[in-house]
């Protein structure tokens, strides 16, 4: 008996932000039962917004939508991050998953207007984030993108993650 494999979507932000000490992202939170049966802060679930398309939805407007309703923040979508890939087994069906995600900055809202999907949403310092993220193939995402040269000027732009603008007198693509 062959298994099935259905094949899924979803798509998601990485939203930063500058900070007095370096850049700064936004995570959401599941908590995990501790022992004794209360809430654990330190442990659970930390990830990025992310979701499924609705309906004819195009890959950039389902993260940007995912990410207001997970995070309560009205987010602007900058550039295409890149894509992970991972599979799970759920009810005798291989899932194998693509998630595109996208560099997002923030322009209003707060996280007391997230949905119920996750415990809290936090800014988290970048650094930190990289050692607290559950899912590794998120976290070297996020490692790739920081480390990329910023269009325009060769030069990574550590601090946002977004694309530095050109330099002064410098020539643009027509």
């Amino acid at each position: 008996m062959r298994r099935r494999v259905r094949h899924t979507f979803s798509a998601g932000g990485i939203v930063l932000r500058d900070a007095m000490f370096g850049p700064d992202i936004v995570l959401v939170r599941r908590f995990a039962p501790a022992a004794g049966g209360s809430q654990s802060f330190l442990h659970g679930l930390w990830a990025l917004p992310k979701g499924t398309p609705i309906a004819e939805e195009a890959p950039a407007e389902t993260a940007r939508r995912e990410v207001e309703e997970e995070t309560g923040l009205v987010v602007e979508v900058d550039r295409f991050a890149g894509s992970i890939q991972y599979q799970f087994t759920r009810d005798g069906v291989l899932f194998r998953k693509t998630v595109n995600f996208y560099l997002m900055h923030a322009v209003g809202g707060d996280f007391t207007r997230h949905d119920s999907e996750y415990d809290a949403v936090e800014w988290v310092p970048v650094d930190r984030a990289l050692e607290q993220m559950t899912y590794s193939s998120e976290a070297s995402l996020l490692r790739h993108i920081l480390a990329l040269p910023a269009p325009h000027t060769g030069k990574p732009d550590r601090a946002s993650g977004r694309a530095a603008p050109p330099a002064q007198g410098a020539e643009r693509a027509g």
